[in-house]
């Protein structure tokens, strides 16, 4: 397999002056897609906010991980990042499920990411998990599991390294709405948090509102995030329908 050069300073500042430090951080960053996103001696520009310890770090990462379908933490990560940044440090997962309850997927994430803490768990019922003793067994020895998910961890794990380091990249700054199309169709809640960015995102679909707050990312498991605080402060001034249709990718 061919091995890519590593890239000299005046490369570098060449690529800094075309496409700008973030830009060069994320060419740096995201090749190869699947594998550590970051060189093995990377360090982060600019001092580390006190709350991003190893520990948290590597509880955003499998929360987020746990969160979303496959690909979609490109853009979950970063509600986790402005909601850990509010409560400075790992109050602010606290909104996850996978993270208040303990799932299975969470604990399985933050073994692979290096915490055992939950590596004696026993496993789901199902096929997947047959010949396995706990996650630790799993994670250690399931040929699919070394293929695809050590690899997808490893990724984020970067990743979150590089958005802890370059917060002002976000996408999506002030978002902290995150949740499935079941919370989103108030199918696990009654909470008119979720109703009022359902009700939104059907504005954005008629074409009735020009700013864009909600957004559906698609995938094995359909994920939505928004911003939570622009809905809010838009419905404090609007009328929210008696009843809001459902959606359905």
């Amino acid at each position: 397999m061919p091995v890519r050069a590593a890239l000299g300073p005046a490369a570098i500042l060449a690529l800094q002056r075309s496409a700008g430090n973030a830009g060069v951080t994320r060419l740096l960053a995201r090749k190869p897609a699947y594998g550590p996103p970051l060189p093995a001696g990377w360090v982060p520009s600019g001092p580390d906010p006190e709350w991003a310890t190893p520990d948290l770090r590597r509880k955003l990462a499998a929360t987020v991980l746990a969160e979303s379908g496959i690909g979609q933490e490109d853009e979950v990560r970063w509600i986790y990042l402005t909601r850990v940044t509010r409560a400075k440090g790992e109050p602010g997962l606290e909104g996850s499920r996978a993270y208040s309850k303990v799932g299975f997927r969470y604990r399985l994430f933050l073994y692979t990411l290096g915490d055992l803490t939950y590596g004696a768990t026993p496993l789901p019922a199902g096929k997947d998990y047959r010949g396995y003793r706990d996650v630790a067994d799993y994670a250690t020895r399931n040929p699919w599991w070394q293929k695809n998910g050590r690899p997808r961890a490893e990724r984020l794990r970067g990743m979150v390294d590089e958005m802890i380091a370059q917060p002002a990249e976000n996408p999506h700054p002030g978002w902290v709405g995150q949740g499935s199309l079941q919370d989103f169709n108030n199918e696990s809640n009654h909470d008119v948090y979720w109703t009022r960015a359902r009700a939104y995102f059907w504005l954005q679909e008629r074409g009735e509102v020009t700013d864009i707050w909600v957004k559906v990312l698609p995938g094995e498991l359909t994920t939505v995030i928004f911003d939570a605080d622009s809905i809010a402060a838009y419905y404090a001034e609007h009328p929210l329908p008696e009843t809001v249709p459902v959606y359905r990718p």
